[in-house]
């Protein structure tokens, strides 16, 4: 398991944690409605919050997002230790090119055995952890159950993760865009808001404008790894290629498993002019 480890952070950046209610819940920064008296107003509502909010407390102590379990009181831990000490942390080396890890495999082997088989167009790619156990519920809770609170602990492990040696090395993040239709839908993109957190901790910019979905896709989920492919085929454009130019470029998602859309993501930015093009994710499936 990797060792967990402080960050280098730009000057300036401090590690973030989203709040339970984050301001980024639907990815564009749009603050939430304020109740009046909730953490304005006279002294003796601020006084009354606080001391509702105290009771609350007792009477329902906060718990971990993944398994329930209480917490510390007064911890701004959003997953217990026992959770993050069980999350399936991948080991070096990894393959060059999707990141899958290659521990056991010798010494002289640089590409997993998928990767040999059907070469991808990444070079430099990481993923957090395994697609399993604790990893997998913090993937499904953050998609499907809008536990955006998880954005910030899963970005510290992804950001740890880039600075492992071989540290990566990158110039932007690419976050993976949805079609407007399914951002509307879902309202925010998990990929996007990731690759903002990292961006902040490392110091890396972000150009969540430049890659765009030009056509709906079938969720990959569903399909089996040749139909993945057909599926996101030219599926990617590139809006502003002047910004990825000589370039080296990290796409951001939430897993990797076949390789297909950050495959199709990189050949769109290769395309336009980038130095080169890897892949950060949570998860490896």
């Amino acid at each position: 398991m990797r060792a967990r480890r402080s960050l280098t952070l730009a000057p300036g950046t401090a590690p973030r944690v989203p709040s339970r209610r984050s301001s980024s819940a639907d990815g564009e920064g749009r603050s939430p409605s304020r109740t009046p008296g909730r953490s304005g107003g006279t002294p003796r509502a601020r006084v009354f919050h606080e001391v509702i909010t105290g009771i609350g407390s007792l009477l329902y102590p906060p718990s971990c997002l993944l398994c329930q379990a209480a917490l510390v009181s007064g911890t701004q831990d959003l997953v217990c230790a026992r959770c993050w000490d069980a999350l399936p942390t991948t080991q070096a080396p990894w393959c060059s090119s999707c990141g899958r890890s290659l521990a056991g495999t010798g010494r002289d082997v640089t590409h997993c055995a998928v990767c040999r088989a059907a070469p991808l167009p990444l070079a430099g790619s990481r993923a957090a952890c395994r697609y399993a156990g604790v990893a997998q519920v913090c993937v499904v809770q953050l998609k499907y159950q809008r536990q955006l609170a998880l954005v910030g602990p899963m970005a510290q492990q992804m950001a740890e993760a880039a600075l492992s040696p071989p540290t990566l090395l990158a110039d932007a993040l690419i976050p993976v865009p949805l079609h407007p239709t399914r951002a509307r839908a879902r309202e925010f993109n998990q990929a996007a808001l990731l690759a903002h957190d990292i961006g902040r901790r490392l110091g890396w910019p972000v150009l969540d404008d430049v890659l765009v979905r030009q056509h709906p896709t079938a969720p990959q989920s569903q399909l089996e790894a040749p139909a993945r492919r057909r599926n996101v085929a030219g599926a990617f454009a590139i809006h502003r290629g002047s910004q990825v130019r000589g370039r080296r470029l990290l796409v951001v998602d939430d897993v990797l498993t076949t390789g297909a859309t950050a495959a199709a993501c990189a050949r769109a930015l290769l395309a336009a002019g980038a130095a080169g093009v890897g892949a950060l994710t949570f998860a490896h499936g």
